[in-house]
Order: C-alpha cells, then sequence, then structure tokens
C-alpha cells in the first residue's frame, strides 16, 4: 500500500520574492522537507527504492537536521496507521 502525502512546492526564490509565506518560513520548511524523507528512507515498505537527495541551490542550504530530531518545532509528522505523521503549524 502506498500513501501519498501532498507538499506544496514552490521555488525558494519565487518564495521569498512572492510569498505567500513569510522567509523565516523557508529553513522551517526545508527541516520538514529533510525528515519527511529520512521517515521514507525509513520506512519498512520503502526498502530498495532510490531516496531522493535534496539538493538546493548554492546559497539556500538547509538546516541541519540531527540524527534523532524529527522535524522543526511545531511540526510533526505523523504515520497513517494513526500515529502522528505530519501536524504543521507556524506561528
Amino acid at each position: 500500500m502506498r500513501r501519498v502525502i501532498y507538499y506544496e512546492f514552490r521555488p525558494i526564490p519565487v518564495e521569498l520574492k512572492y510569498g505567500p509565506h513569510k522567509p523565516e518560513y523557508v529553513p522551517v520548511k526545508q527541516k520538514l522537507l529533510l525528515a519527511a524523507l529520512r521517515e521514507r528512507a525509513r520506512a519498512p515498505y520503502a526498502k530498495g527504492e532510490e531516496p531522493f537527495v535534496y539538493q538546493p541551490d548554492a546559497g539556500y542550504a538547509p538546516p541541519a537536521l540531527g540524527t534523532e530530531e524529527n522535524c522543526p518545532p511545531g511540526v510533526m509528522l505523523m504515520r497513517t496507521t494513526g500515529k502522528a505523521i505530519l501536524n504543521y503549524q507556524i506561528n
């Protein structure tokens, strides 16, 4: 079984120029993406897949995600089994 999480995407320069989010949102969004990619790579059903490697343009390096860090503050990944996969809120 495969579940899909719809995740908005805008190139960082577009997000910074036109919004609608504040520039502070970009690194949080990057960290969330890194956490989601790592969660996917660890999932048993993803064994054998070639994981996506996030490589933004120079100047837009994402903040580091610790080895046991799941997501930025205020963000929680939820599993589709009823255990939290994503609960996202930015103040």
